[in-house]
C-alpha cells in the first residue's frame, strides 16, 4: 500500500454531496446512495469517506474487487481501524483468506480495543482451520464488548459449549435483556443461546430459542414457497423423459468441473472437502459461476430433441456457455484437473449441466431430510436459504427438493452419483473410493484425512470438517421429535430414499 498521504478539507459542495448520500445509505436507498458516493468521487477523487462508504456498498452488494479497490485508496488517505475492518470484509467475500486475517489485525493494532476487529478476525481464522487462535479472538470481541451478540453466536460454531464456561454466564445474563438488544444481533443471540442449551443437553430449551430466533429472521425476509413449487414444477416439464444419452457434439467437453449438490447440511462441505485432499483436485466452494455463465439461457421443452442437441444454433449456444464457464473455472486453479463447485442451489440446474457439460461429473449428497432440515433450523446462515426460518416452509422445500433429485435420476439414469451421508460415516473409505472413480481420479490416502487438509470453508460446517468423521449427527432429529411435526407434516410424500423408513413422515 501507497504511503498516507493527508486529505484536504472537503469542500462545502463536496461536504453537501457526502452527507445527502450517507443519509440515503443510512435510509436504505442504495441506488440514490451509490449515485452520490460517485458524484462526490467526480468532483474529490480521493476523498477518503466517499471511497471507504461507496467500497462498504459495493460490498454488501458482492462486488468484492471493486470493493476492495476503493477501500484501499481510502486508506491511502485516512487509515482507520474501521475501514482495515471493511477491507477484511470484502478479502474474506472474495476468498482471500489470508489477506482478511492481515487486514484484521492492521485495524487491531490501529485499534486495539476494537470488538469487531476481533470478532471478524476469529470468522477469518475459523475459516481455515485455526480453531484455538479463533477461540481466542472471539473471546478478545467479548472482553471488549461483553454484550457482542454475534460473537457468542460464532464461538459456538468452533466450539462445544460447557456449563462452566464463564462466558456462559454472561451469555446467559445477556438472554435475560433479549428485549433491550437490537433485533439483528437478537437474532445471533437466540442462536446463540440455542447452541449453548443443545451443548448442555437441554433439546428443548435449545429448540424454544432456535424457534425465538428464526421467527425474528423469518420476519427480515422475504420467500413465497409457492413461487419455488411452481419453479420446480416447471424446470420438471422442461425435462421430460427421453433421449438424454450424452453425445459428443453436445455441450463443452472439459472433464474439470465436479458438482457437489445437495440441500445445505446434507455433507456437501464434507464431500467436497475429501475431494480437496486429493492432489489433483481444488476446492472452489460455493462459487456462482454457473449461473452467471447460464443466464438468460431459456431451455425449453420444444427444443429438446435428439436433431437440436447436436446441430443449429441451440447446439452452438450450449457449447458456448459450457465454454465460458470452464474458462471462468479454470482461472481459479489453472493446473487442477478437477474443480469442485459446491453451490447447493445447482441442483435445479442439473439439466442444463448435462447440456452444456456432458463430461463435467454431478455428485448428489444425500442425506436423511429429517436430519437436514433439523440442522438447517437451527443454522443462521449468513445469506440466502430463506425457506429454513419456518418449519412448514423448510419442509415444503425440502419435500420440493427431494421430488426434483428424484425426477432427475429418472431422467438421466447412471447420470449422477449418489452419496449418502449415513453411508459415508460407517464406509468413509469405501464411499470416498467410489467419489473419486466416479471422478476419473485415481485412489490417494490423503482423502481419508480430510480434516487435516488446509483450506478456507466459508459455510456453517467450518467446525465439523475439520474432525474425523463421527456418527452422533445420524438420526439427530429424534432428539427434538416433540418439536417437528409441521415440519413432518410439510415433508410428505418426499421420496422414500430422503426419509429413513421407521419414521412419523
Amino acid at each position: 500500500m501507497r504511503p498516507v498521504t493527508k486529505p484536504l478539507p472537503p469542500s462545502p459542495r463536496v461536504a453537501r454531496l457526502l452527507d445527502k448520500a450517507v443519509q440515503d445509505h443510512r435510509a436504505g436507498r442504495l441506488a440514490e446512495a451509490e449515485r452520490g458516493y460517485n458524484e462526490v468521487l467526480a468532483v474529490d477523487p480521493e476523498q477518503p469517506d466517499a471511497l471507504h462508504l461507496l467500497g462498504i456498498l459495493l460490498g454488501a452488494a458482492g462486488d468484492h474487487a471493486r470493493a476492495m479497490a476503493l477501500i484501499e485508496r481510502s486508506l491511502r488517505h485516512k487509515p482507520t481501524a474501521q475501514a482495515y475492518v471493511h477491507l477484511g470484509h470484502a478479502q474474506l467475500g472474495d476468498g482471500r483468506v489470508a489477506e482478511a486475517i492481515a487486514s484484521f489485525e492492521a485495524a487491531i493494532r490501529r485499534e486495539p480495543k476494537h470488538a469487531q476487529a476481533h470478532h471478524h478476525l476469529g470468522n477469518a481464522l475459523g475459516q481455515i482451520g485455526r480453531r484455538k487462535e479463533a477461540i481466542a479472538a472471539y473471546h478478545s470481541a467479548i472482553a471488549v464488548e461483553p454484550d457482542l451478540a454475534e460473537a457468542y453466536s460464532n464461538l459456538g460454531l468452533v466450539t462445544t459449549w460447557q456449563k462452566d464456561d464463564p462466558l456462559a454466564k454472561h451469555l446467559l445474563a445477556l438472554g435475560e435483556r433479549a428485549d433491550a438488544v437490537p433485533v439483528p444481533s437478537r437474532i445471533h443471540l437466540f442462536y446463540a443461546l440455542g447452541k449453548y442449551h443443545d451443548d448442555i443437553g437441554d433439546p428443548d430449551r435449545a429448540f424454544a430459542f432456535w424457534q425465538k430466533g428464526a421467527r425474528l429472521k423469518r420476519q427480515s425476509l422475504r420467500y413465497d414457497a409457492g413461487a419455488n413449487d411452481r419453479a420446480v414444477a416447471a424446470i420438471v416439464e422442461s425435462f421430460p423423459p427421453g433421449d438424454w444419452a450424452v453425445r459428443r457434439d453436445q455441450g463443452d467437453p472439459s472433464e474439470v468441473p465436479v458438482f457437489i449438490l445437495g440441500m445445505p447440511r446434507s455433507g456437501t462441505s464434507l464431500v467436497e472437502q475429501i475431494l480437496a485432499s486429493h492432489p489433483r483436485v481444488h476446492g472452489a466452494g460455493e462459487i456462482g459461476l454457473l449461473r452467471l455463465a447460464l443466464d438468460g439461457l431459456h431451455v425449453r421443452p420444444d427444443l429438446l430433441s435428439p436433431s437440436t442437441l447436436e446441430t443449429g444454433p441451440f447446439a452452438d449456444e450450449l457449447r458456448r456457455r459450457g465454454a465460458d464457464y470452464v474458462r471462468q473455472l479454470r482461472a481459479l486453479a489453472p493446473n487442477a484437473a478437477r474443480i469442485t463447485d459446491k453451490r447447493p442451489s445447482n441442483f435445479l440446474l442439473v439439466g442444463a449441466i448435462h447440456l452444456t457439460l456432458p463430461r463435467a461429473r454431478i455428485v448428489f449428497c444425500k442425506r436423511d431430510l429429517r436430519d437436514v432440515c433439523l440442522s438447517c433450523y437451527q443454522t443462521l446462515f449468513m445469506y440466502g436459504h430463506a425457506w429454513s426460518y419456518e418449519l412448514t416452509e423448510l419442509g415444503r422445500y425440502a419435500a420440493a427438493f427431494a421430488q426434483l433429485m428424484d425426477h432427475w435420476g429418472r431422467v438421466l439414469p447412471g447420470r449422477i452419483l449418489e452419496l449418502e451421508y449415513e453411508s459415508l460415516v460407517h464406509d468413509t473409505e469405501g464411499q470416498a473410493r467410489r467419489l473419486l472413480e466416479h471422478c476419473g481420479l485415481d485412489w490417494d490416502a490423503r482423502c481419508l484425512d480430510f480434516y487435516r487438509t488446509q483450506r478456507a470453508v466459508q459455510t456453517a460446517s467450518l467446525g465439523q470438517v475439520r474432525q474425523p468423521i463421527y456418527s452422533s449427527s445420524i438420526g439427530r432429529w429424534r432428539r427434538f421429535e416433540r418439536h417437528l411435526s409441521p415440519l413432518f407434516e410439510a415433508l410428505g410424500d418426499a421420496p422414500a430414499s430422503l426419509v429413513k423408513p421407521g419414521t412419523n413422515c
